[in-house]
């Protein structure tokens, strides 16, 4: 007796969307941790700005601040255009984004990474906190992530021309 995914997985609208259900729950999880994690984060920035941490005031941190708006604005209209079960628009959105969302967060890596690195440098007492390893781990593991984003680009970029040239 063989069980078909759509009954596992919940109710779709059609054939071949059963496959969709997974992914998608997958990608909402994934969304929400990224919410969390970028409240957590704007929220010791938040922090350190209404504190009057006179040694964490710095251009950069600002940045931090905007960038974290903005990725949680980001991630809500994500959440939002997943949830409608608009996969076009969903699909659409993010790809519209990819350049700004690369671009952004390059700088979000460089600025994060300098920022906590002055902070602990001038031994900045009222900025220690778990939180600011959090910003510090986060900003690792995103150049991690936009490092090998970058090899594939490249990559895909040296493909295309020895296509090109191949065809010639």
């Amino acid at each position: 007796m063989k069980q078909r995914l759509s009954n596992v997985a919940g109710k779709t609208k059609g054939p071949g969307q059963s496959l969709m259900v997974i992914p998608k729950t997958l990608l909402g999880i994934a969304m929400i941790i990224a919410l969390i994690l970028n409240a957590f984060l704007l929220n010791y920035i938040f922090r350190l700005e209404t504190m009057g941490c006179e040694c964490a005031k710095d251009w950069r941190r600002d940045y931090i601040q905007y960038y974290l708006i903005f990725m949680v604005i980001y991630i809500l209209v994500q959440f939002w255009l997943l949830m409608k079960d608009d996969m076009s628009s969903f699909v659409t959105f993010t790809v519209a984004m990819n350049l700004i969302m690369f671009v952004l967060g390059i700088l979000f890596v460089v600025f994060a990474l300098q920022y906590v690195h002055k902070l602990k440098v001038a031994k900045c007492e009222c900025s220690e906190d778990f939180a600011r390893d959090v910003l510090q781990i986060v900003a690792i593991i995103d150049a991690i992530v936009y490092g090998i984003k970058a090899l594939n680009i490249l990559i895909g970029a040296l493909v295309l021309v020895v296509l090109f040239f191949k065809r010639r």
